[in-house]
């Protein structure tokens, strides 16, 4: 008798262990089949969202294309336009856009030559930008070398493939123009251990950008009051203090012309000036041929939120012939380009 309740209780036992491990499994399973269609309904989500951002992308690079096709001037008044609209509801999501002129920002490029020679001209503004977000003198030097195609150590602060080499990890650099704006992080000098240093020269990419040619010129019509205001301290001082006055003008009515010099000289920039100052700052400007009135360069924002993902695409649009046709240059996903 004491033998069959044993064995009954062995079988009830078994029945027990049978019943938890089946039920494990079913939970494992359960869980599993969760999470497979979360990963799925994200990976559904995450490409729907980049086909909006690559739909806005298309469509604002028409719409851009609208806007500048023959005409003589890019207007800022267009831009605003495109920019105004708020975000727009889509299946399932919402997406925003922006659109910037990227002939505002001082090209990086542009301390190079189309033979990889430096340019005297240009390198001196990027020292003064550079200086303005607490950027070493050397840095400069160390980006020149970057850039340009000989292995001569620029003084001074440059630095060619015996630096980088010696760093942890190690690598060269390029010796061609820079595909990036944010290939600063990787000149030497730029990094810091100060935090409050760091987050200061960080602002550079609100100053430069790296367009894929060199010798492109700042429209006069778009280019950053920062930049600006230090092109007019070098050829210019006393026009420094009419920059706001200018901004606000050029909205209302576009600069139409940076060549003639008796045109130039009507700007807003040198009001208050006696004639004679006027008349040689406006030459110096003219004459430094730094300006235009036309942009070649833009970039395209989208940003898209499909469920719980969100999307981010940056475009760098280059117009070609006046406008007639248009090129997707690069693109940058996930966090905001750095052209």
């Amino acid at each position: 008798m004491a033998g069959g309740v044993a064995q009954r209780g062995v079988a009830l036992l078994t029945a027990l262990l049978i019943v938890s491990l089946v039920t494990i499994v079913a939970v494992d399973l359960v869980v599993r089949q969760h999470f497979d269609i979360r990963r799925t309904a994200n990976i559904l989500e995450t490409d729907q969202g980049y086909l909006y951002a690559l739909g806005v992308e298309s469509a604002l690079t028409k719409l851009v294309q609208t806007y500048e096709q023959n005409k003589k001037y890019t207007d800022p008044k267009d831009l605003e336009m495109l920019n105004a609209s708020s975000p727009f509801p889509v299946e399932g999501g919402v997406v925003a856009f922006h659109v910037d002129d990227m002939e505002g920002l001082f090209n990086i490029n542009n301390i190079v030559n189309d033979n990889g020679v430096k340019d005297e001209k240009q390198f001196t503004l990027l020292i003064k930008i550079f200086g303005k977000v607490g950027m070493p003198l050397e840095v400069a030097g160390a980006a020149l070398d970057w850039i340009d195609k000989d292995s001569d150590v620029t003084f001074p602060g440059g630095a060619e493939d015996g630096e980088y080499l010696g760093m942890q990890p190690a690598y060269r650099p390029p010796n061609r123009r820079m595909a990036s704006a944010s290939e600063l992080l990787l000149v030497k000098g730029f990094k810091d251990k100060d935090p409050d240093l760091m987050k200061q020269r960080m602002e550079i990419f609100h100053w430069v950008t790296a367009l894929p040619e060199s010798g492109t010129k700042l429209n006069i019509n778009s280019v950053s009051a920062d930049v600006l205001t230090v092109i007019l301290d070098t050829y210019a001082p006393a026009a420094v203090a009419n920059v706001q006055t200018f901004l606000t003008d050029r909205k209302a009515k576009p600069v139409q012309d940076v060549t003639d010099k008796a045109a130039f000289q009507q700007l807003s920039l040198f009001n208050s000036l006696n004639a004679n100052d006027v008349t040689t700052a406006a030459n110096k400007l003219v004459e430094a041929q730094l300006f235009d009135i036309k942009t070649n360069y833009f970039m395209v924002s989208a940003n898209s939120a499909v469920g719980q993902s969100n999307t981010q695409l940056s475009s760098l649009i280059m117009c070609a012939a006046n406008c007639a046709s248009t090129v997707v240059i690069a693109r940058s996903q996930g966090t905001p380009g750095m052209f």
